[in-house]
């Protein structure tokens, strides 16, 4: 019994989160090496996870892609998506949000220069590590957004 107890303690004092590969990309968004956790290799296969698999095809985007046409018509990319959606998202988004202000900033008196360079510096990184990454979906929040004289809301008056 009391070595089944020592087996139970020390299994519990031995565990250790384990973190995915979205969670590390979360939090490693600063410049330098970002660190990898130990991947586990189950029947061929290393990774797990959301990022996993769309880390796999855009990888791999060419070998799978070539083989067959079944998937080179089925998978299709967020762009070619929007493409095919232009008229609908053209004539059916329409839903304004009621106010748009800038967002809300903290103020401090006197601030350390190490610290509001800090801050610049990270929101210059973050804004141009993920302008690429949503470039595709401007065209819709410029239509989300009213410009005077709006066409859709004259006719939506009528």
């Amino acid at each position: 019994r009391i070595s089944q107890i020592m087996r139970i303690n020390e299994l519990h004092c031995s565990a250790k989160p384990v973190y995915g590969r979205e969670v590390l990309d979360f939090l490693t968004f600063l410049p330098g090496p970002c660190p990898s956790p130990p991947r586990p290799v189950v029947n061929n296969w290393s990774y797990s996870g959301y990022s996993s698999c769309l880390t796999a095809q855009s990888h791999h985007t060419s070998s799978f892609l070539e083989k067959s046409q079944v998937l080179k018509e089925a998978i299709q990319s967020s762009e070619d998506r929007l493409k095919l959606l232009s008229e609908v998202i053209d004539r059916y988004t329409f839903v304004i949000p009621p106010v748009e202000a800038k967002p809300i900033t903290m103020h401090t008196c006197h601030p350390p220069p190490s610290l509001r360079h800090q801050q610049g510096h990270l929101s210059s990184v973050l804004s141009s590590r993920l302008s690429p990454l949503t470039h595709t979906l401007h065209r819709i929040q410029c239509n989300m957004r009213t410009h005077f004289p709006d066409l859709r809301l004259i006719q939506y008056d009528c």
